[in-house]
């Protein structure tokens, strides 16, 4: 079950849509997935403003001319099971989408960060109060309608 959390400034609604397919669409071929593995691919957008972050001991809304100023851009990516090669696809799909969707130059590619966490869904995650590796509940289960 895919998660991903974009950090950035507040982007209008037809550039969320349009991240959100590009994103999606990275999920499923970095991590090869079915289409129908689709429903649990899940973007969440966590907006800020330019005077909530600040990069090199400086808010970034100040002191920077019109032409630097930019925000970071951070993800964070939560997934099951990852090998070397599914999280370079991974890194290399995201990045890609996010530059190409908000007109990223090449130059500033370095705003975009990535944090990936890995984690064993017998340990740790949780539905309805369970792990998905506790029995009763079946990894199956949690993924198709979170109900164990």
């Amino acid at each position: 079950m895919p998660f991903v959390r974009l950090y950035s400034p507040k982007l209008p609604l037809a550039k969320r849509k349009q991240i959100v397919k590009e994103f999606t669409q990275v999920l499923l071929d970095a991590l090869h997935l079915p289409p129908e593995a689709i429903d649990y691919c899940t973007i969440q957008f966590s907006p800020f403003k330019l005077d909530e972050m600040a990069v090199g001991g400086k808010l970034l809304s100040e002191n920077r001319k019109k032409k630097e100023r930019g925000a970071d851009y951070t993800m964070e990516v939560h997934e099951r099971n990852l090998d070397a090669e599914k999280r370079q696809a991974l890194v290399t799909g995201l990045t890609d989408a996010l530059a190409r969707v908000l007109k990223i130059k090449p130059e500033r590619v370095w705003s975009i960060n990535i944090l990936i966490h890995e984690y064993n869904p017998s340990t740790d995650f949780a539905v309805g109060g369970r792990f998905v590796g506790d029995a009763g509940g079946s990894e199956r289960e949690a993924d198709s309608g979170r109900q164990v």
